[in-house]
């Protein structure tokens, strides 16, 4: 007994050292993580992706396959665009062997048998799929040392599914940005519809759909995503007459729903939702277009109690000239993106104005930094 004791402890120490070799600065690769129990049984496959530069800090992006299980080709989708704005890239694999798709990957394992959700069919919270996510990002921020403290989630069709679910069940988890990109449909938060389409029988409380609305959840539509007998669309009664025919009057269902019924609550509401002209059911064309989300939520890297020390205005600007309130600081580093990412312009300054060159109308991002934090701001021009 104590020799398979010693080579158990030995298999584990060997496994946890391969990843420890593999998760630097430039490597692009794929590791087997082993979830905490009672989910241990069933290992899984993260794709991951990590840019060259010092990866302590660099934000992390979590990419949620769609019913195709390419968790390859989801970390794929983003591997220029993490080489060129400095994030990392995991993307799990739950695959059809281990993690049937509805029951166990897109509603999360909250109920045993998604269509029967009664109390004995509700799960502890520690046999969820979606308790998997957190821990696999404390697994991975451990082995390479580093700072960060929340994640960003992107994902595609059924993608989509599992992260806007994730975000109603585990509303306080360390994901601060879902984008949630063409889900084939819907939990609901309203009442009149039975689990999974709807809130009744879903073990979500008043209180925990109060954070979920809070926070920062994009639903991402592309607007030629409207193929009603499109593969692996899942088309009933039910879902038909609540949500629609197709992805993308499903996804505009799902929003306009929930801000009424945030509204009705009087609860903060942090969603919103964008369409993509011209893209249907496209997951790289999706990606590329959720690139604007991802560096929105990154850019930032602190509370925002502590922006409040320094602010712009006017907004929007009428001209190339913004104004910088700044409170006890002196030199600051400034770079503005574009709302697609790129960045445009990049200055220091001890000013209290900057001009901004090249400026045209549209939506801004400025990274302001000095030695005691990072802060962004959005600004627009008419």
């Amino acid at each position: 007994m104590k020799k398979i004791h010693i080579v158990i402890s030995c298999l584990l120490f060997f496994a946890h050292s391969i990843l420890a070799q593999n998760l630097k600065s430039n490597t692009t690769g794929v590791f087997s993580y082993t979830p905490p129990a009672p989910l241990d049984a069933n290992p899984i496959e993260v794709y991951y992706h990590i840019p060259n530069g010092i990866i302590v800090d660099m934000p992390v992006l979590m990419s949620f396959h769609g019913s195709g299980r390419n968790a390859d080709d989801y970390r794929d989708y983003w591997v220029s665009m993490s080489d060129e704005h400095k994030f990392i890239v995991l993307a799990p694999k739950f695959d059809s062997t281990n993690w049937t798709i509805a029951t166990e990957y897109i509603t999360g394992n909250v109920f045993s048998d998604y269509d029967d959700p009664s109390e004995n069919n509700y799960n502890n919270q520690n046999e969820w799929t979606y308790s998997i996510i957190d821990n696999l990002f404390d697994y991975v921020i451990e082995d390479i040392s580093g700072n960060q403290l929340s994640y960003i989630g992107w994902g595609h069709s059924a993608g989509a599914q599992f992260l806007h679910r994730f975000v109603m069940y585990l509303p306080n988890s360390k994901l601060n940005t879902a984008i949630c990109s063409n889900a084939g449909w819907y939990l609901v938060p309203e009442n009149g519809y039975r689990f999974p389409y709807g809130l009744d029988d879903s073990q979500i409380s008043n209180q925990k759909l109060e954070s979920a609305f809070s926070k920062k959840l994009f639903i991402h539509l592309g607007k030629n995503d409207i193929n009603p007998n499109s593969s692996g669309l899942r088309r009933n009664a039910t879902v038909d007459t609540q949500q629609g025919k197709n992805r993308y009057v499903r996804g505009k269902y799902f929003f306009e729903t929930s801000l009424d019924v945030a509204d009705d609550f009087g609860y903060d509401f942090n969603w919103e939702k964008y369409e993509v002209i011209g893209v249907g059911h496209e997951s790289q064309k999706m990606a590329n277009e959720a690139l604007k989300f991802v560096l929105q939520s990154s850019l930032s890297k602190i509370d925002i109690s502590i922006s409040k020390t320094v602010d712009i205005y006017p907004i929007p600007i009428n001209s190339n000239y913004i104004n910088i309130l700044k409170k006890n600081l002196t030199t600051l580093d400034i770079t503005v993106y574009d709302f697609s990412g790129k960045e445009i312009y990049q200055t220091c300054t001890n000013e209290n104005s900057l001009f901004i060159p090249n400026i045209v109308a549209g939506v801004y991002f400025m990274k302001i930094e000095s030695a005691l934090f990072s802060v962004t701001k959005k600004f627009s021009k008419k």
